[in-house]
C-alpha cells in the first residue's frame, strides 16, 4: 500500500493502545475526587469502577505485545482506535449513573471530540442532572444503597425522600426547586449527616464532561506523544495523523518536544481563563468546567442554560476572547510569545479567520432578527412573573385562550397558550402567568432573568424590559458571541439563535462548515482549506484563459506544495460527500417517526461532523439530541469521530489492505 510499506503488527498496536488506556484510567480518578469533594457517593463509585476497568483493560492489552516501536500502520490505527476507545471507556461513568448505553456513548464521544452535542434534558439549581427514575435504577445507585452505614435515596426535584442511617434513624427530606436538601420542616440538615450521600447532583460527572473535552481539545494522542518515550519514527506519524490541518507545524525537530510545547501553551491559556472567570464571580468549579470547554472549543457547560445562565457581559467577553484564541493556530501562539510578537497578525489564515468573524457579526447585527430570548429548553415556561405589564394594546394573534383577554385589566391568567403571539407592546401592570407556553413568542425588548430549568420548565423567572439585545453594544456582544462560538466550533450559547432570521441562521450554518484555523482546537473544514479551494478555483479559471501558463498558488509569500493542495481538495470533497451521505441516512432513519425536518437533519449532521454542538430545529441551542432515534444518534456520533480525525485517518481503517499482516 502506497505510503504504508510495512506490515501491520497487531501486538505492537495492542500494547500502545493499552498504554493509552492506562493514562485515561488514571485521569478518570480526577472526576472521582471531585465527586467525593461534593459528597456524591454514586459519582465516587462510578468513577472508581471506571478507573479500575480502564486500568485493568489497559494493563492486560500492554501484556499482549512486545516492547517495539510502532510503524506507520500502527500509528494510524492507534489514532483512529484510540479516540474510539477513549469514547467507549469514557462512556462508562454515564452508564453506571443510569444513562442508556447509546446515550452514554453519544455524550462521551461528544466530549472527547469536543462536539458539545448533548442528550441532557433536566436540571436542578441551574446544573444538569440525570433523570430521577434513571438514576435510581443505575448500577452506582444500587451499589451505594448496599453500603452498610447510610443510604439516601435519590433526591428528585420535589417531594419527600428518606434518610436512613446505621442507627436506624429515619427522617423525611425534600429537594426544593433550587436542588438543596432540607428536612421536611425546611430546616437545614444536621451536622451529623455523613459527608457522602446519594444526591441528585452530578458535579463529578459534569466535571468529567468538561475534562474529556479539554483532553480531546489538544488531543489525547498528542498527550500520549508528550508523555511516553520510545515512539521513534512513529511519533511523527502520530503527530501528523492527530494534529488538524493540511500542513503540520513542527516547532522543534523532535516531535515529543513539539507536543510538550503545544500542551504547555494550552495549559497556560486555560489557567489564565480559569483565574479570570473565577475573579468574574462564577466560582472555581464553574470557572474550571467552562474554561476546559472554552479552550477545547467544546461547549459543554455544567449549566443547563450554557453561558446564558450567568447573565454577565464580563463573562461573555472573557469567553469570547479565549474561544477566539483557541480557534487560532497554537503554534502561532507559541511563536508570538517566544520569538515574533507579530506572528499571529502576519499569518494569512488568521487574518482571514478574523475577517470572516467580523463580516458574519455585521450580518447578524444588520439582518439577524435577534429577538429570540433564551428560555432554557425553548418549550415550556412556568411561574414567569411579568412585572409592570399591561396587556392592553398588545397584538395577541392566534391565542389559544383568547377568552381571557375580553377584559384587559386582569391581575392573573392561568394555563394560557401564547403560541405565535406578539407581545412587543406590553407595558405597565402586574400580571402573573403560571404554566405559560412561550413557544414562538415574539418578546421584543424583554429578557428572562433568574429562574431554574426543572423538567423542561422555567421556574421563578422574571421577564424584564430593557434587554441588552436592543442596545447596540448588547446586540454586538450577542452577535459576536454566537459567531465566534459557532465558527470556532465551540457551541456555547447566550441566546436561542434558532429563533433568529433566515439570514442569521444561514450565516451560522456556513460558519459550521468553515470552522477555525488549522492547528487550533476547532473542527470543521478549516479556514486554510477553504482559502486553498478558492485559490485553486481561481487558478483553473485563469488556466482556461491562459492554458500554457504556470500559475503557483501562494499563501502569503510562500508557494503551496502541490501535494498539500491535492490533499486539501480531497479532504474538501470527502467532507461534503460524507455530509451528504450522513444527511441521507439520518433522514431515512428519522422518517420512520417523522421527527426531523430537512433543516434539522442538515444542521444535525453539519454540527456533529464539524464538532460544533447545537444545530437548528429540534437540535437547536435550547433543546438537545435526546429525542433522536438511537440509530440516528449512532450515525451522528460516527460523524463526530470522523470529523475529529479529519476523515482520512478514520477511513483508512476500513480498507482491508491496511490490516495486512
Amino acid at each position: 500500500m502506497v505510503g504504508l510499506p510495512d506490515k501491520m503488527k497487531i501486538e505492537v498496536l495492542l500494547r500502545a493502545f493499552g498504554s493509552l488506556m492506562r493514562i485515561l484510567g488514571l485521569l478518570m480518578l480526577v472526576p472521582g475526587i471531585v465527586a467525593a469533594y461534593y459528597g456524591e457517593i454514586s459519582g465516587v463509585i462510578s468513577f472508581g469502577l471506571t478507573a479500575l476497568i480502564t486500568l485493568g483493560a489497559g494493563s492486560a492489552l500492554r501484556s499482549l505485545g512486545p516492547d517495539e516501536e510502532m510503524g506507520n500502520r500502527e500509528a494510524f490505527a492507534l489514532v483512529a482506535l484510540g479516540w474510539m476507545g477513549a469514547a467507549l471507556f469514557g462512556a462508562l461513568p454515564y452508564l453506571f449513573l443510569g444513562i442508556s448505553p447509546v446515550d452514554a456513548l453519544f455524550e462521551s464521544m461528544s466530549g472527547f471530540t469536543t462536539t458539545g452535542a448533548s442528550i441532557m434534558t433536566e436540571s436542578c439549581d441551574g446544573y444538569w442532572i440525570i433523570n430521577r427514575t434513571l438514576a435510581e435504577g443505575s448500577i452506582a445507585y444500587g451499589l451505594a444503597r448496599s453500603l452498610p452505614h447510610y443510604v439516601l435515596p435519590q433526591a428528585g426535584l420535589s417531594g419527600n425522600i428518606t434518610l436512613a442511617m446505621a442507627s436506624n434513624l429515619t427522617q423525611n427530606l425534600t429537594c426544593n426547586a433550587t436542588g438543596h436538601l432540607a428536612w421536611a420542616n425546611n430546616s437545614t440538615l444536621p451536622a451529623i449527616l455523613p459527608y457522602l450521600t446519594i444526591k441528585g447532583t452530578i458535579k463529578g460527572l459534569l466535571f468529567w464532561r468538561s475534562l474529556s473535552q479539554w483532553l480531546g481539545g489538544m488531543g489525547i494522542i498528542l498527550l500520549f506523544i508528550a508523555i511516553l518515550p520510545k515512539l521513534g519514527v512513529a511519533g511523527r506519524q502520530l503527530f501528523k495523523a492527530e494534529v488538524p490541518g493540511p500542513e503540520k507545524d513542527s516547532l522543534t525537530p523532535r516531535v515529543r518536544e513539539t507536543a510538550k510545547i503545544l500542551w504547555g501553551v494550552y495549559v497556560v491559556l486555560t489557567a489564565i481563563e480559569v483565574v479570570l472567570l473565577w475573579l468574574a464571580g462564577i466560582g472555581l468549579y464553574d470557572a474550571l468546567c467552562n474554561s476546559f470547554a472554552s479552550m477545547a472549543t467544546g461547549g459543554f457547560s455544567p449549566r443547563a442554560l450554557s453561558i446564558a445562565h450567568y447573565q454577565s457581559p464580563l463573562i461573555d467577553w472573557i469567553i469570547i476572547i479565549f474561544i477566539f484564541l483557541a480557534g487560532a493556530n497554537f503554534a502561532l501562539h507559541y511563536r508570538t510569545i517566544h520569538t515574533d510578537r507579530r506572528s499571529l497578525i502576519r499569518d494569512r489564515e488568521f487574518r482571514i479567520y478574523a475577517m470572516i468573524i467580523l463580516i458574519a457579526t455585521i450580518v447578524l447585527i444588520v439582518a439577524g432578527g435577534m429577538g429570540a430570548i433564551y428560555l432554557g429548553d425553548g418549550r415550556d415556561a412556568s411561574n414567569i412573573n411579568l412585572v409592570c405589564v399591561n396587556l392592553s394594546g398588545a397584538d395577541l394573534t392566534d391565542l389559544g385562550s383568547g377568552d381571557y383577554f375580553k377584559e384587559y385589566n386582569v391581575s392573573r391568567i392561568g394555563n394560557l397558550s401564547l403560541i405565535q403571539a406578539n407581545l412587543s407592546n406590553l407595558t405597565a401592570c402586574d400580571v402573573s402567568l403560571p404554566m405559560v407556553s412561550l413557544r414562538g413568542v415574539n418578546l421584543t425588548g424583554y429578557r428572562i432573568r433568574g429562574g431554574d430549568i426543572v423538567g423542561g420548565e422555567l421556574h421563578g423567572g422574571r421577564l424584564e424590559r430593557g434587554s441588552p439585545y436592543w442596545e447596540m453594544g448588547g446586540r454586538f456582544r450577542f452577535a459576536i458571541f454566537q459567531v465566534v462560538s459557532i465558527m470556532t466550533t465551540t457551541g456555547f450559547a447566550t441566546a436561542d439563535f434558532d429563533g433568529w432570521s433566515t439570514a442569521a441562521k444561514a450565516t451560522l450554518l456556513l460558519l459550521m462548515f468553515i470552522g477555525a484555523c488549522a492547528g487550533s482546537t476547532g473542527g470543521a473544514i478549516k479556514v486554510v482549506r477553504v482559502l486553498l479551494a478558492i485559490k485553486y478555483a481561481h487558478r483553473e479559471l485563469l488556466r482556461a484563459i491562459h492554458p500554457t501558463a504556470i500559475i503557483p498558488i501562494k499563501l502569503g509569500e510562500s508557494p503551496v506544495k502541490e501535494e498539500i493542495l491535492h490533499s486539501s481538495l480531497v479532504f474538501f470533497a470527502l467532507y461534503l460527500l460524507i455530509f451528504a451521505a450522513a444527511s441521507l441516512l439520518l433522514a431515512v432513519v428519522t422518517s420512520l417517526d417523522g421527527s426531523m425536518d430537512l433543516v434539522t437533519v442538515a444542521s444535525a449532521v453539519a454540527t456533529t461532523l464539524g464538532n460544533v454542538g447545537p444545530g437548528f430545529g429540534m437540535v437547536g441551542p435550547t433543546l438537545s439530541f435526546a429525542e433522536l432515534h438511537p440509530l440516528g444518534k449512532m450515525i451522528l456520533l460516527l460523524c463526530m469521530w470522523i470529523g475529529r480525525l479529519e476523515i482520512i485517518t478514520a477511513l483508512l481503517i476500513f480498507i482491508p489492505d491496511f490490516w495486512e499482516r
